[in-house]
């Protein structure tokens, strides 16, 4: 393996590709041809019912008293979609920023829970229903581990990445939520007794964080996205890889397509 220059990560995934395959009877690759032919359609139906039922959203809000803590900017793009569908007041449509502005700033409990529950929920209904391309994603994928002599899917897909089984990664998983946990109680109670509430749901988690930011420790999340512009922030990034990499960035086209050097 290394007479082709491959460090030792790199030879560890190769060997592991190559083992997989190699041993495979004939019928087995013909089986394997099939399920990754079926799984093929079923994932560009699955990403087609995602998108199909995320371009059906909209939402347009006709009084503004429960957006004037959103930023001006937000608002404003809001005001332009539905413009741009011969509306008035501020349209919000799939985008993720729109529902995290939302359960950030609006002042409304009722929408921020309606948001939370349709964001989390697109493509799992009606004539967009995922959930059968779920199911036999689930199946084909088994049966494919099964063709690797793997008893699941998951332990297929760690052959070639870095964690040696997803045991070894549920237990980081397990660790890391064991301390954040405590933490994540102290903030919530922080909030419920700032604010004198007897419960906090969860749809509300996002809106009281900020407010208690703002009120109690003088955070204003807009004041400090200004020092993270985004096309300042990108250059930053390229100039951070250049030092630690060696690696430049050049503009080819208006479409802001980059050629990385290195």
């Amino acid at each position: 393996m290394n007479s082709i220059d491959l460090d030792e990560e790199q030879a560890s995934i190769l060997r592991g590709i190559y083992n997989n395959w190699v041993n495979l009877q004939k019928e087995e690759i013909i089986e394997l041809d099939k399920i990754l032919s079926e799984l093929a359609s079923l994932e560009y139906n699955y990403k087609s019912n995602v998108l199909k039922s995320e371009s059906e959203f909209e939402y347009i809000f006709k009084d503004d008293e429960f957006l004037k803590d959103l930023p001006e900017e937000v608002l404003e793009s809001a005001r332009e979609k539905a413009k741009n569908k011969w509306s008035e007041w501020y349209l919000f449509d799939s985008d993720t920023h729109n529902a995290l502005n939302v359960m950030e700033y609006c002042s409304n409990a009722k929408i921020r829970k309606y948001f939370l529950d349709k964001f989390g929920s697109f493509a799992s209904n009606w004539k967009y229903d995922n959930r059968e391309n779920v199911l036999k994603i689930l199946d084909l994928k088994h049966k494919m581990a099964n063709l690797f002599w793997s008893n699941n899917y998951a332990e297929l897909s760690f052959k070639s990445k870095m964690s040696k089984s997803p045991k070894v990664m549920l237990g980081v998983l397990e660790n890391t939520a064991m301390l954040v946990k405590d933490k994540m109680l102290l903030e919530v109670e922080e909030i419920k007794q700032y604010f004198w509430l007897e419960k906090l749901d969860y749809w509300d988690l996002f809106y009281y964080r900020i407010k208690l930011q703002k009120e109690k420790y003088g955070i204003d999340k807009n004041e400090i996205c200004e020092y993270f512009e985004f096309e300042s922030t990108k250059q930053s990034a390229f100039d951070l890889a250049n030092k630690l990499y060696g690696m430049e960035f050049k503009l080819l086209t208006e479409n802001q397509e980059y050629q990385v050097y290195e």
